[in-house]
């Protein structure tokens, strides 16, 4: 095989996309952008996500409290 050094003088700035600060802002779990599944309206991709851990438990009170809450923030 090829017996040289992997050199690389390119290292890249990281890509921020927590909500609200920066222009990345939209590929973060809890970005406004409201998609539905299966009939059923998520606010975000996180109350998907842990809407469907609840549904994997059984817990429906779990998914009622998880639609109820406007931000993943705010949940408990």
């Amino acid at each position: 095989m090829f017996n040289f050094p992997l050199v690389c003088s390119y290292v890249p700035e990281p890509v921020i996309f927590a909500e609200g600060l920066s222009e990345y802002k939209e590929f973060n779990n809890s970005y406004d952008a409201p998609m539905e599944i299966s009939g059923i309206t998520y606010p975000t991709v996180e109350h998907y996500v842990q809407w469907k851990k609840a549904e994997k438990f059984g817990d429906a009170k779990q998914q009622e409290a998880i639609m109820k809450q406007q931000k993943y923030r705010d949940w408990e």
